[in-house]
C-alpha cells in the first residue's frame, strides 16, 4: 500500500524550532545536530532529500554538544540551515513526509500554534507519513481548527517523552505541558518503556519515537513507509 499520492515529491519536511532558552530551563533546548547528520544519512540511502522549516523563518536552534565533529558537519551543510523556510509558506503538497525531531523548545514553541495545526491536518488529510521524537509530539498538541472538531490524532497510539523520564530533570514541572497527560487527556494512547530505552510507535502513518534514543529507529520506519508503492 502506497501513503503517498502520485504527485507527491521525495523531500521530508523538517520542523525545528529557534527558542534558544526557556523560562525557568537550565539545559539545552536545540536539536542535537548528530541526530540531523545521522537522518540525512539514512534519508539519502533511499533517495529522499529534506527542506528545513521553522516557525517564522529564523536559524534553527541546534546543540552541537561541544563536539567538533557536530560543529564541522554543521559548517559542511550550513546552506541547509541559513534560511529556513517559514511556516506559514508551507505547503503540504510539496512534501512526502514531515519530522519533528526532540527538543525542549518544541514543548513551548510548537504546542500552541495554529499554523502548525493547520499543515498538520493537510498531512493527516492526505494520510502522509509523520514522525516526531521526544518533546516534538508537542506539535500534535495544538489548538483545534474549529468549533467543537476533535483532536486530529484521536485514538492514535503513540508515545514521546514520558513522565517517568521528565521526572528525573529540574525543569520538571517548568515546561507548558506534560506531554503524557496532555495526549491522553485529548484522547490518545500514551505508552512507553523503561527511561532512555528505545521505543517507537507505529499507527497508521503516524511514527513517534520516546526520546532521542529511539528518532533514528523511528527515522527508518519513516523511509519505510515513504518508500511503499
Amino acid at each position: 500500500m502506497s501513503f503517498l499520492s502520485p504527485s507527491s515529491s521525495n523531500v521530508v519536511l523538517v520542523l525545528l524550532p529557534t527558542f534558544t532558552s526557556l523560562p525557568s530551563v537550565d539545559a539545552s533546548t536545540g536539536v542535537l545536530v548528530r541526530s540531523l547528520a545521522k537522518m540525512k544519512s539514512v534519508l539519502h540511502a533511499v533517495n529522499l532529500q529534506w527542506a528545513i522549516a521553522t516557525i517564522d523563518g529564523q536559524r534553527p536552534c541546534l546543540d552541537q554538544e561541544n563536539q567538533e565533529n557536530n560543529a564541522t558537519w554543521l559548517r559542511q551543510n550550513q546552506d541547509l540551515f541559513t534560511l529556513p523556510q517559514p511556516l506559514n509558506e508551507v505547503h503540504e503538497r510539496e512534501y512526502c513526509a514531515l519530522v519533528i525531531p526532540h527538543s525542549l523548545a518544541a514543548a513551548s514553541e510548537f504546542a500552541q500554534n495554529s499554523t502548525l495545526s493547520q499543515l498538520l491536518q493537510d498531512f493527516v488529510a492526505h494520510r502522509k507519513p509523520i514522525l516526531t521524537a521526544g518533546y516534538g509530539a508537542s506539535a500534535l498538541c495544538g489548538p483545534a481548527l474549529g468549533q467543537d472538531k476533535p483532536w486530529l490524532f484521536v485514538g492514535f497510539n503513540m508515545t514521546g517523552t514520558p513522565i517517568v523520564e521528565e521526572a528525573r530533570e529540574s525543569y520538571f514541572g517548568s515546561l507548558p505541558l506534560i506531554l503524557e497527560e496532555e495526549i491522553l487527556n485529548r484522547g490518545g494512547n500514551f505508552s512507553c518503556s523503561e527511561p532512555d530505552s528505545i521505543h517507537v510507535v507505529i499507527d497508521r502513518f503516524l511514527i513517534t519515537a520516546q526520546n532521542e534514543n529511539s528518532f533514528l529507529l523511528g527515522v527508518k520506519n519513516l523511509c519505510w513507509l515513504c518508500t511503499q508503492r
